[in-house]
C-alpha cells in the first residue's frame, strides 16, 4: 500500500537560517507589541461607556471574533497570492498593515469602531501565518518541525511579555496610548522584515512543472497512497480548528474570570502575569519539544500531549480557587504549546515548496473558523452559565482532539522499509 521513496528534500536556501532568526525576532515584537492591550479588551469596553456585564461580555465576544472570520476568508486568498508573488510580500503586507490598524485602535471612540477596525486587521494582515509559510518554502525538510516549533515559541513569548508589560503601560499610561505603542513597535518590526529578510526567485519553468505536476495527480513522491493523505489532511486541519477553537474561546474571559476567583485589587497586574507564564509554557512547549516529536513520532507525540491536555482540564474544573487554577492553567499551556506546528510540520512535508503558501491558507481558513467561532461560544456559554462552564467546552474540543489525533496517527504511522513514518 505504501511507497518506499521518501518525500525530496529541497535544498536549504543559504539564507535560511537568517530568515528564521529574523522572522523569530519580528515575531516575538510584534506579538508582544500585539498582546500589550488586546487582554483588556473587557476593561477597554468599559472605558468606552459600557457598564452592564452582559453587554460588555457580548462586546468582548464580538471583538474577539471577528478578525477571526475576516481572515478564514481571506488567508486562502493570501496564501494563493504568496506562491505566485512571493512570501516576503506577504509578511511585509501583514507588518506594516498591522501598524496601521493597531494604531488606529487606540483612537477608537466606540466598541462599534473598535470592531471595524478589528475586521479590518483580519482582512489584511494573517502576521503568524505569512511567518510560518515563508519559514516552510524556505527551510530545509528534516529540519521544518524544528524551525517550525522554533518559530512557534516567538509568538508564545511575544504573548507572554505582552500582557506584562501591557499592564504596566494600561495603568500607567491609558489604554489608547497602549495601543499606540502597540502600532509604533509593529512599524518597527516591518522595517527589520524588510531589510534582513531574504527570498530565493524561482523561474516561471520550474512553477509550470510544479504546477502541471500537482494537476496531474502525480503524488508518487508522497511515502503513503494519496487516499491516505486525503485522510491525514482532513484530520489535522479538523484538529486545529479544534485547537484554535478550545484555545481561544477561553481567552478573552480570563481577566473576568480572575476578577471572580482573586478580586479586583491589582486584577491589571495579576490578568498580566497569569497570561506571561502560560505563554512562557507554550513557548518552552514549543522550543524544546518538537524535537521529541520527530524521535517518537509527530502523530503519537500529539496523542500524548492531548491526553495530558485533557486531564489537566478535568482538574481545573475540579479544583476551585485562585492559586491551583493559576498553576494548572500554566500546566495547560506547556501540553498544548507544541501540538500545532507538529501538526503542521505533518502537513508541510506533504507538499512541494512551491505550493505551500496555499496549503497555509487553507490551514489558516479552518484555523480562523476555530478564533472566528470560539468567542461568540463563548459569549453565549459565560452569559447563559457563567463564565466557569467555558472550560467544560474546551474539554469536550479537546477529547475530540485527542480522538483526531489517534486517527492521524493510526492513518500515518505505518512501516517504510523497517521503519516508522513518524
Amino acid at each position: 500500500m505504501l511507497q518506499e521513496n521518501p518525500a525530496p528534500v529541497n535544498p536549504a536556501h543559504p539564507y535560511w537560517k537568517q530568515n528564521l532568526i529574523t522572522l523569530w525576532v519580528v515575531q516575538v515584537v510584534s506579538q508582544m507589541s500585539y498582546s500589550l492591550a488586546l487582554p483588556f479588551l473587557a476593561f477597554f469596553v468599559r472605558e468606552m461607556g459600557v457598564s452592564d456585564g452582559n453587554e460588555v461580555k457580548f462586546w468582548v465576544g464580538l471583538l474577539s471574533m471577528a478578525p477571526g472570520l475576516t481572515m478564514a476568508i481571506f488567508a486562502p486568498i493570501w496564501g494563493r497570492i504568496s506562491d505566485k508573488y512571493g512570501r516576503k510580500l506577504m509578511v511585509l503586507r501583514s507588518q506594516y498593515a498591522s501598524a496601521v490598524l493597531l494604531t488606529l485602535m487606540g483612537l477608537a471612540p466606540t466598541p462599534f469602531w473598535l470592531l471595524i477596525a478589528r475586521i479590518t486587521q483580519g482582512m489584511v494582515t494573517g502576521t503568524v501565518i505569512a511567518s510560518s509559510t515563508f519559514v516552510a518554502a524556505n527551510t530545509p525538510e528534516d529540519k521544518m518541525g524544528r524551525a517550525l516549533g522554533f518559530l512557534s515559541s516567538a509568538n508564545f513569548i511575544g504573548v507572554s511579555l505582552g500582557p506584562a508589560v501591557g499592564g504596566f503601560l494600561a495603568a500607567s499610561l491609558g489604554y489608547r496610548q497602549t495601543f499606540w505603542i502597540s502600532g509604533g513597535l509593529t512599524l518597527l518590526t516591518a522595517l527589520a522584515c524588510t531589510v534582513l529578510l531574504k527570498e530565493p526567485g524561482f523561474s516561471r519553468a520550474e512553477r509550470r512543472h510544479s504546477i502541471s505536476a500537482v494537476g496531474s495527480g502525480d503524488v508518487r513522491h508522497l511515502p503513503f497512497t494519496f487516499k491516505d493523505a486525503l485522510l491525514v489532511a482532513g484530520y489535522i486541519l479538523a484538529l486545529l480548528f479544534l485547537y484554535r477553537f478550545s484555545g481561544t474561546i477561553f481567552g478573552p474571559f480570563l481577566a473576568l474570570h480572575l476578577e471572580m476567583i482573586y478580586g479586583t485589587q491589582g486584577i491589571l497586574f495579576v490578568t498580566g502575569l497569569v497570561n506571561m507564564l502560560f505563554s512562557v509554557a507554550s513557548a518552552l512547549a514549543g522550543m524544546t519539544l518538537p524535537r521529541y516529536a520527530e524521535r517518537i513520532g509527530k502523530a503519537r507525540f500529539s496523542t500524548w500531549m492531548l491526553t495530558g491536555a485533557v486531564a489537566v482540564l478535568i482538574f481545573i474544573i475540579l479544583i476551585p480557587g485562585f492559586w491551583p487554577f493559576a498553576i494548572l492553567y500554566v500546566l495547560y499551556g506547556f501540553m498544548v504549546g507544541a501540538i500545532e506546528p507538529t501538526m503542521t510540520a505533518i502537513l508541510a512535508e506533504r507538499v512541494d515548496s512551491n505550493h505551500r503558501g496555499a496549503l497555509f491558507g487553507y490551514n489558516a481558513l479552518v484555523y480562523n473558523l476555530g478564533w472566528f467561532i470560539a468567542p461568540l461560544a463563548g459569549s453565549f456559554v459565560s452569559i447563559r452559565w457563567q463564565i466557569p462552564t467555558i472550560f467544560w467546552v474546551m474539554l469536550a474540543a479537546q477529547i475530540t482532539s485527542l480522538f483526531l489525533a489517534r486517527r492521524i496517527a493510526k492513518v500515518y504511522v505505518k512501516p517504510i522499509a523497517g521503519k516508522s513514518q513518524l
